[in-house]
């Protein structure tokens, strides 16, 4: 063994140059090294190896697939030269061949459990999980106090049940079996063991088995409280136990106010809770309630001759809703607690270890509160005060307005509401927030509170034209918004000064505003502009095309009548004179032909081609004066 470990330490040795070479890039010099090693001892393979790769980083695929083809021939059974083979074909994706590499070498070495580590990983590469699950047996029972083998065992069999779903009710309780025994033998010690347990369970549906393993001794391996809390709470919510759920999140919550996942949970659970009230109040099983995260239902489970006197509730959709319960005592209490306890929450202070501030959460979970009563109706029944959707989202705008955080936070809320609502929280806002307030030329002591005021303003913005008040804005409006944003984006640097130049600055957001609303007022005039051109062109074009028509007709009317008239003139003229003479009245009848056929041509013809030719003027001018309306009312806008 001695002499082993002295043999593996002096071909570190003479290895080492030829791993830095390959590890810096420089493969050139690897080859030359490992040339003068060879030189010296051809059958070191592990340097053959290890040429292969620089020769494969070179470009000279062919003279390192031959080398490497030689390596593998040999059957070497040492940790270096599998490895250094191992990478080769990693770095060709010949991932199979990595396979077939160590499976070779565990035959000729079985009990290797370095070998059989990699073949093992090698398996999963490939995603032969079967194959897999069989290097794991082996592992676990050459080394059986070592559980990750185990656990690979367990694993191996997961993957082959998200494979093959025909025989998932085969592979999941065979895993489940594995784990509650390894567990009885009390040899589970790692967190990871416990998630693995924990996974099983959720796949196979026992819920209330997770719930029991996480509050036992077992469900302590996991050494985070909240991780724990977060699991059980999990479980909880799935089998609707709404009652300790609500007493799980009471606890935890005044640690962590601003978890947002569980704030939104606890005002969820609350409207649950006077949901499954109704239910059970209406003989109704608990099991119905519609569980934590359902919308857009009614929860409403009167019947007609149930429903009390009045004309219901409103609905947050500012429709008309069921009222669910006469008497409201009972359901109302979990909203009721939700309220006073997050109220509790806004009270008092966060503190940490090095700041106190106020935290957003409870804010939020009033307003998350109302919304999910509100889907269910339960918003303005009697027996409970949820508050009103705009003073609740100007209690969060007057404290954190200040902060960069206020437009992503309220913008979902501001979907969620009615318009009215939203509409009167905007015009409060409007009323909180002055814009002189921010002032550019402050002293350098004013600098911090100015920033403050700025960063209110620009919260104020992004809800304004969330909530749509920039669409209703007239033209003269929104440029004096552009000026305004454009002059606090160019005055604003100096209070910028101190971030880096590639960092977001904090009056960006004036410079993106100001560039959207340009765009779309650049669309409004270059549309107003087309419409107008439109109009005016038809108009022009009409009238010229009119008289150059009626000019035209005339003229070809006068013609044909001329020539029309003569000859139906003369033919009559002919008739008549016969006894006076075909001469005189062939004469006199060509003449008065020919004026009445002139007369009635040129009317004939002047009203044809005034029709014809306003039709064609106006098309004509509709076009032109459309184009040059579009044009001119752009240029006019943006050279003004």
């Amino acid at each position: 063994m001695a002499t082993s470990q002295a043999e593996a330490e002096q071909m570190e040795r003479k290895l080492r140059p030829i791993y830095d070479a390959i590890d810096n890039g420089q493969n050139k010099k690897a080859v030359q090294l490992v040339d003068k090693i060879l030189k010296k001892q051809e059958s070191l393979h592990c340097a053959k190896a290890l040429k292969a790769i620089a020769l494969l980083r070179l470009g000279r695929n062919e003279e390192s697939s031959v080398l490497i083809d030689e390596v593998i021939k040999s059957q070497c059974g040492d940790q270096a030269t599998l490895q250094a083979v191992s990478m080769y074909h990693r770095e060709t994706g010949e991932y199979h061949k990595v396979v077939e590499l160590y499976s070779a070498a565990a035959a000729k070495y079985p009990t290797n459990g370095e070998i059989l580590t990699q073949l093992f990983m090698a398996y999963v590469r490939i995603g032969d999980h079967q194959k897999q699950q069989q290097t794991a047996v082996n592992l676990h029972k050459i080394f059986p106090d070592n559980g990750p083998y185990y656990c690979w065992r367990v694993m191996s069999i997961l993957m082959q049940a998200h494979e093959s779903t025909d025989r998932r009710n085969v592979y999941l309780p065979l895993a489940e079996r594995l784990l509650q025994k390894y567990i009885e033998d009390k040899r589970i010690e790692t967190e990871a063991e416990v998630r693995l347990y924990l996974i099983v369970l959720e796949l196979v549906g026992k819920t209330e088995k997770r719930l029991e393993v996480m509050r036992s001794e077992t469900g302590k391996v996991i050494r985070t409280p909240l991780e724990r809390a977060s699991i059980e709470l999990s479980c909880l919510v799935e089998l609707q136990r709404w009652e300790e759920a609500s007493q799980r999140l009471r606890e935890f919550l005044p640690e962590y106010p601003d978890q947002w996942s569980y704030i939104r949970e606890y005002a969820h659970v609350q409207v649950k809770r006077g949901v499954a009230m109704v239910q059970n109040g209406r003989g109704t099983n608990t099991g119905e309630a519609i569980g934590v995260g359902a919308s857009n239902q009614s929860c409403a489970m009167a019947d007609d001759k149930d429903k009390p006197n009045g004309d219901g509730i409103a609905s947050a959709d500012g429709g008309q809703s069921k009222s669910v319960v006469q008497d409201g005592d009972r359901w109302a209490q979990p909203l009721q607690e939700a309220v006073e306890f997050l109220d509790q929450l806004k009270e008092k202070p966060f503190l940490t270890a090095t700041t106190s501030h106020i935290p957003r959460g409870p804010f939020l979970g009033r307003l998350e509160l109302l919304k999910e009563a509100a889907k269910c109706g339960l918003d303005r029944c009697a027996g409970v005060d949820l508050g009103s959707a705009a003073p609740l989202l100007m209690d969060y705008f007057m404290v954190f307005s200040n902060c960069s955080c206020c437009y992503e936070d309220l913008h979902t809320f501001l979907s969620a509401f009615p318009k009215a609502d939203v509409e009167q929280f905007l015009d409060l806002a409007e009323q909180f927030v002055k814009p002189s307030e921010v002032e550019f030329g402050c002293p350098e002591d004013r600098v911090k509170t100015n920033l403050s005021n700025l960063r209110k303003q620009i919260s104020l913005l992004q809800l304004q034209r969330h909530g749509g008040r920039h669409d209703s804005m007239t033209v003269d409006q929104k440029e004096a918004l552009i000026a305004h944003c454009t002059k606090h984006f160019r005055e604003g640097v100096r209070i910028s000064a101190t971030s880096p130049t590639i960092a977001a600055q904090y009056t960006d957001f004036y410079g993106l505003l100001a560039a959207h609303l340009m765009i779309e007022l650049y669309g409004e005039l270059a549309g107003n502009g087309a419409r107008d051109g439109a109009g005016d062109g038809a108009g022009d074009g009409a009238g010229d095309g009119a008289g150059d028509g009626a000019g035209d007709g005339a003229g070809d009317g006068a013609g044909d009548g001329a020539r029309d008239g003569a000859r139906d003139g003369a033919g009559d003229g002919a008739r008549d004179g016969a006894g006076d003479g075909a001469g005189d009245g062939a004469g006199d009848g060509a003449g008065d032909g020919a004026r009445d056929g002139a007369g009635d041509g040129a009317r004939d013809g002047a009203g044809d081609g005034a029709r014809d030719g306003a039709g064609d003027g106006a098309r004509d001018g509709a076009g032109d004066g459309a184009g040059d309306g579009a044009g001119d009312g752009a240029r006019v806008w943006m050279w003004s």
